[in-house]
């Protein structure tokens, strides 16, 4: 999944095959691409996991629509990655300690760099 963070940008060219029109045209300042296993976290407990139903998921992260990345905090290897919001929800990205059928297990992009993460001990600092 991704989570677009920051001021709306808007893309040059329309991302194609996307229904939702706001998505198709306009992306965060920054964006996290997360490619393995997550949770998100209340403070009465668990809200989600990446086993979700896609429905679900949805409607869970969609709660976070309007809220604020207060903290970040990434431990590793295998760079478990901790984003806590504004509202208390925490997001628990767990880093794949194996390779995985991506080879990375989340990234996050501030227009062309971006940080690689994972799997295992690799991460990789990237320019388009």
């Amino acid at each position: 999944f991704s989570l677009e963070l920051g001021a709306r940008v808007r893309r040059a060219v329309r991302v194609p095959h996307v229904a939702n029109e706001d998505f198709a045209w306009h992306e965060g300042e920054v964006t996290l691409l997360v490619w393995c296993p997550w949770r998100l976290f209340a403070d009465n407990g668990a809200l989600l996991a990446s086993d979700a139903s896609p429905s679900s998921a949805a409607r869970r992260l969609d709660g976070l629509v309007g809220d604020r990345v207060s903290a970040a905090s990434c431990e590793g290897p295998p760079w478990n990655l901790t984003l806590v919001f504004a509202s208390g929800t925490r997001l628990l990205v767990l880093g794949d300690e194996l390779r995985s059928e991506m080879d990375r297990s989340w990234e996050i992009w501030t227009g062309r760099e971006a940080l690689l993460a994972g799997p295992a001990e690799r991460w990789l600092l990237h320019t388009e």
